[in-house]
């Protein structure tokens, strides 16, 4: 099937559950009866604006990834890369090959570590594509943050107004990403922990859209139970 809309998504999956004490990916750990994975494909899945969702994952976990989704002829699965942005390039790599990139082609990048992302979100951040090279979904700061270049004492105290923390989906064009990743050295490109980060340090257009607590990331233990009460508390219902 052809593309439609010239949007795709990638549910970027590599976590390996390190600080959730784990022996399982977090990604692949239940929550209210479905794996913490399924919620997130499921979101962009169901948005008729994306055309495709790629499933980057640890490649010992293609095959159990690919049985949950085997219904589903909307949603690629495939290997993720060693870093983040290496994960992003080998998405783009598969929609190149099989669908073709031009420079109206729109990439989401989205956590599969954060299952409560809405599609009220989702489509608001496609809508940031519109007049921005990309955008990413964030929440202005509540806290005070520091700055330490040795981790012992403090150099600086930023205003917190602004400071916004980065969550994800995240957009972006696809050609321009991968131009300017390509023009990266290697040492760039690992400290580079997010993909608008690119955007923004080489003076393009990067959208801010305001974010939802409820679309926290799940890194240590406890965030499941208060990700399940978040859910229960709205009904169970995908929002």
């Amino acid at each position: 099937m052809e593309s439609r809309n010239n949007i795709y998504a990638l549910v970027v999956a590599g976590g390996s559950g390190t600080r959730m004490g784990s022996k399982i990916p977090k990604q692949f750990l239940s929550l209210n009866g479905r794996e913490m994975i399924e919620w997130s494909v499921h979101k962009f899945d169901s948005n008729s604006r994306v055309d495709r969702v790629i499933v980057l994952v640890p490649e010992q976990w293609i095959a159990h990834t690919d049985s949950l989704f085997y219904d589903r002829s909307e949603v690629l699965v495939t290997a993720g890369g060693e870093t983040r942005n290496d994960t992003v390039i080998n998405g783009l790599k598969l929609i190149d090959e099989r669908y073709g990139i031009d420079d109206d082609t729109v990439v989401l990048v989205h956590d599969a570590a954060r299952p409560l992302v809405t599609a009220e979100l989702i489509d608001r951040t496609i809508d940031s594509m519109k007049e921005n090279d990309a955008a990413t979904v964030a929440m202005a700061s509540t806290d005070s943050i520091a700055i330490s270049e040795n981790g012992k004492t403090i150099d600086s105290c930023p205003d917190r107004d602004t400071i916004f923390m980065i969550q994800t989906p995240q957009a972006f064009k696809a050609k321009l990403f991968r131009k300017l990743y390509r023009s990266k050295s290697q040492e760039s490109r690992a400290k580079l922990t997010e993909s608008t980060r690119l955007f923004a340090e080489n003076g393009y257009k990067v959208g801010l859209i305001e974010g939802e607590s409820r679309n926290m990331k799940v890194t240590h233990p406890g965030d499941i139970q208060i990700l399940e009460m978040i859910y229960r508390n709205s009904g169970g219902k995908r929002k």
